[in-house]
């Protein structure tokens, strides 16, 4: 086939589809041609330099574009769409796609990236902004130290930060006439329970109880601060004096060390366990503290108790709480 310039292909004048083939011959390096084929559409689509082929078969001026060094414009743009296969439309379900739609109602997308199952960013008209169709921003901004939080339904506003997991709000049950290990910790708001995996490096708490207690002269006592059958730190076989309804507080911090399973994670743990006998006017009592590295797992649910073990059942041994606060500190 004999090679042809463009300037030949006149021939074919205002008649020329969009779907017409028109061979073009060059050379292959080796003294023969290679033909290839170009589309009306093509040929049309550069005829001007600021014109664009339409679908329709015509060269409208609603195509037209404005470029310069700094930017791309489209004229009268209804929507811009892109995708990664060959679905034609936004109405088809493409592997990876966005569009831009400045038109609409206010809850309407004017941009979206998406695949076949989720849409994974979009802005809507009225400035919401969502990701990964699972939450979504506020739009105004929030006060000075505010942080987002989210509500677990997939909405987040801004919040005053609170380091406050538990507060006792009611007397804690008298642990007494018992030799049992028993929970001191009364009923309160909030939570004394870190979910399974939520522990980090470096998660640090600080918890205080104070309230009551009497006991026989010379009666054993044991304080565990544990989380289920895990012991954090235990107090050891105290002996007490004689005390009538005598006021105590039991003060501990906790720093998560590694996370992981048992033999993996491990918490220190230090603590203190102070009363004021009858006779006396100053603080007594015991600090004490523990590396738990051996049976303290981070992949399992921890829930704080804090259990009482006297050395006889007797009505003249109790001990009860007025207030426990666990608060994060790190």
């Amino acid at each position: 086939m004999a090679e042809k310039k463009i300037s030949q292909l006149t021939a074919k004048g205002t008649n020329l589809a969009s779907t017409d083939l028109i061979p073009i011959a060059e050379s292959d390096g080796l003294g023969g041609y290679v033909t290839k084929h170009i589309t009306g559409a093509e040929v049309v689509g550069g005829a001007g330099s600021t014109t664009i082929y339409n679908g329709d078969g015509q060269l409208s001026t609603d195509r037209t574009i404005d470029c310069n060094s700094n930017f791309l414009k489209f004229s009268k743009l209804e929507y811009l769409y892109f995708q990664s296969n060959a679905v034609p439309s936004p109405s088809g379900t493409p592997f990876v796609d966005f569009f831009i739609d400045p038109s609409g109602a206010a809850t309407s997308d004017i941009f979206k990236i998406r695949d076949t199952s989720t849409t994974a960013f979009k802005v809507q008209n009225d400035g919401t902004i969502e990701f990964n169709e699972a939450y979504t921003f506020p739009q105004t901004d929030g006060g000075q130290g505010q942080v987002l939080r989210t509500d677990g339904a997939g909405a987040l506003s801004f919040s005053n930060l609170s380091v406050g997991l538990f507060s006792q709000t009611a007397n804690g049950t008298a642990v007494t006439n018992t030799t049992t290990p028993t929970n001191i910790i009364g009923t309160g708001v909030g939570s004394l329970t870190v979910p399974a995996n939520a522990f980090q490096v470096g998660d640090s708490f600080h918890c205080n109880i104070k309230g009551d207690i009497s006991s026989l002269n010379n009666e054993t006592i044991i304080i565990e601060l544990k989380s289920g059958s895990v012991v954090l730190a235990s107090s050891g076989t105290l002996t007490i004096p004689n005390m009538t309804s005598q006021p105590y507080e039991i003060e501990a911090d906790f720093t998560i060390r590694t996370i992981g399973a048992a033999t993996t994670a491990s918490i220190f743990t230090c603590a203190e366990f102070n009363y004021i006998q009858n006779s006396g006017t100053s603080f007594q009592g015991k600090m004490f503290q523990t590396l738990n590295n051996t049976t303290f797992d981070t992949t399992a649910s921890n829930t704080l108790e804090v259990c009482v073990t006297w050395g006889s059942a007797s009505t003249s041994n109790s001990i009860l709480t007025h207030i426990t606060n666990l608060r994060r500190t790190y």
